[in-house]
């Protein structure tokens, strides 16, 4: 062999790199991430445990999630996707800020939420150490098996559904349809306070959104007569009309993003005995190449013991909305009004649809003081939450609320507010009682 072919052929060798490490600095890659070293982050023992508490509960196969996340293999085929996604807070779904910018341009905190989502700062930096040194896999003596963590209610004391199956008639993208559920509490069990809920959507992308209601024995009794097979054509806020106020009332709300729901300790909402539930449905036609038959269910938990502080739950909506064709960042606002009755504010839902770009709540208490309800400065229509606070906050006589929401239009025609999922809303639900912890 040629000195010129040896000299080729040690070039390619460990032998040379290492020497010639010490003799000029080391060897660098031309391309890929930065190799594994001693403090980079291993599969096993430390990423994994990660990935299995805060991702796979979505991301398996059949969950919500588009791929799954249960195996190294899975998620180092995802890494890069994976990285972006924790850095830049998109996953898991938390949205809502610590902080948001006051009036005068300053940082100020939000009012703490419960149950976050969100990766700490630790984690979100080993996650992406890992990535970038390779992947290293680990010691595989280490390994968890899987086992993603399942959220339910403590107790399902009503499991109910749509009587008959829905299918939409597809001449529209949206169908807006009401559905009469069976008795949810027996006559002689006495009332009850609804402390949770659990909707489970039967052609998840097909539900775009649901209002569930109580309504008394009599009513249910007046729909089912009217309607034989417990379900009709409907719109949305069909019994916010005022003259239902003695027979139905609004229990809650699910979008998409939402799982289980839990009211805070010691609080509930009333329901009757002998009352059922309505669920008036928004469906969108436009992820499916045609409509399915849809039956949605519904699971309920009631109070073991007499709640402390009864629940309502109160919309707030800015119907006056037009965001101009190509606008950006265009600011729809409304006020409450200064309240009139003194409460606790104990959690709040957010709602707009895909223009959405981010909303923000604010309060201006009577005392002079401000403070951030709820901050999310990038919206996603598809992860939209109901947030409770650590600790209520208390409501007093002459507060005001503020609710922001931020649009981009890219389209060539107006943007106006609308049931359909190409309109919009500024809509935000209060859950308040009027007893103060």
């Amino acid at each position: 062999m040629s000195s010129i072919r040896w000299f080729r052929y040690l070039l390619m060798t460990p032998f040379l790199c290492s020497l010639l490490f010490f003799m000029i600095g080391g060897c660098t890659p031309a391309t890929g991430p930065n190799p594994s070293t001693d403090t980079t982050p291993l599969w096993y023992g430390k990423i994994q445990p990660i990935i299995q508490q805060n991702c796979q509960n979505c991301h398996q196969q059949g969950g919500i999630g588009p791929f799954p996340l249960t195996n190294y293999e899975e998620v180092k085929a995802k890494a890069s996707l994976v990285k972006w996604s924790v850095e830049n807070r998109r996953m898991p779904p938390w949205m809502p800020s610590k902080t948001y910018t006051n009036d005068s341009k300053q940082e100020e905190n939000c009012l703490e939420l419960q149950h976050s989502l969100a990766l700490s700062d630790d984690q979100i930096k080993d996650i992406t150490a890992w990535v970038d040194g390779g992947t290293p896999m680990g010691d595989v003596s280490k390994k968890q098996e899987f086992a993603p963590k399942q959220d339910q209610l403590e107790s399902v004391d009503a499991d109910l559904g749509a009587q008959s199956a829905h299918t939409p008639d597809g001449k529209t993208p949206d169908d807006y349809h009401c559905f009469l559920t069976k008795q949810a509490i027996a006559p002689e069990a006495g009332d009850k306070e609804l402390t949770g809920f659990q909707l489970i959507p039967g052609v998840r992308e097909m539900v775009h959104h649901v209002l569930i209601y109580r309504v008394s024995g009599e009513f249910a009794k007046e729909l089912g007569t009217q309607y034989p097979e417990k379900n009709w054509d409907c719109y949305t806020g069909a019994l916010f009309d005022g003259k239902y106020k003695d027979k139905a009332g609004l229990l809650g709300v699910w979008v998409p993003g939402t799982d289980v729901i839990r009211f805070p300790q010691d609080t509930g909402i009333s329901m009757k005995a002998g009352d059922h539930v309505m669920m008036e449905i928004h469906y969108n036609l436009n992820a499916l190449d045609k409509p399915k038959a849809d039956t949605t269910n519904i699971r309920l938990q009631f109070a073991r013991k007499p709640v402390k502080h009864n629940l309502v739950l109160l919309a707030h909506a800015q119907t006056k909305m037009n965001v101009p064709a190509g606008e950006k960042n265009y600011l729809i606002s409304d006020n409450t009004g200064k309240l009139t009755i003194p409460g606790a504010l104990w959690g709040i839902m957010p709602h707009m649809h895909k223009y959405g770009k981010a909303f923000k709540t604010t309060i201006s208490k009577s005392d002079g003081k401000n403070a951030c309800l709820i901050n999310i400065p990038t919206w996603d229509y598809s992860w939209q939450q109901t947030f409770f606070y650590k600790s209520p906050v208390l409501l007093d006589l002459g507060d005001d609320v503020k609710m922001d929401c931020y649009f981009d239009n890219p389209t060539d025609k107006p943007i106006t507010w609308g049931d359909r999922t190409e309109d919009e809303m500024c809509l935000n639900f209060y859950f308040v009682s009027f007893t103060r912890p």
